[in-house]
């Protein structure tokens, strides 16, 4: 579902943002839709296991903010114009977390798993530069 939840993000955004359709909210409905398969499956894994046990995992946290961000994306979508700043801002974290869940999930095939492997340790290599570009740039 997770592929599903970002294709039909992705076409939401080539439609509405790069060819400039106006907002449909058959795509917000569809969002909305393929987000409650993980919110089920998360809350399901952390009944079974018991709380406890489930927040002593930190991608679990990952997985909860991931949820979080795409249910409040979907609220602010039906409120607000795709337009409208907390939608962006919302969208801009669903897609960079969305991301860290695609990488995660090619894992699963051999062939992309080395790669994956690399860009994880080449992403965690680069922080301290990261944090250091990030400190110029908010001080300029």
């Amino acid at each position: 579902m997770h592929f599903v939840f970002m294709s039909v993000l992705m076409i939401q955004i080539k439609w509405v943002y790069v060819e400039g359709y106006e907002h449909n909210y058959k795509y917000s409905i569809c969002l909305g839709l393929s987000i409650l398969y993980p919110t089920l499956y998360d809350m399901t894994q952390a009944y079974k296991s018991g709380w406890k046990e489930y927040l002593m995992d930190f991608w679990n946290y990952i997985d909860a903010l991931y949820i979080s961000a795409s249910t409040s994306m979907f609220v602010l979508q039906m409120i607000y114009s795709p337009f409208d700043f907390r939608v962006k801002l919302t969208m801009s974290i669903v897609i960079f977390l969305g991301m860290g869940k695609t990488f995660f999930f090619l894992r699963i095939f051999e062939s992309l798993s080395p790669i994956v492997t690399m860009l994880t340790c080449v992403i965690s290599d680069l922080k301290i530069f990261m944090l250091f570009f990030l400190i110029l740039i908010v001080q300029y």
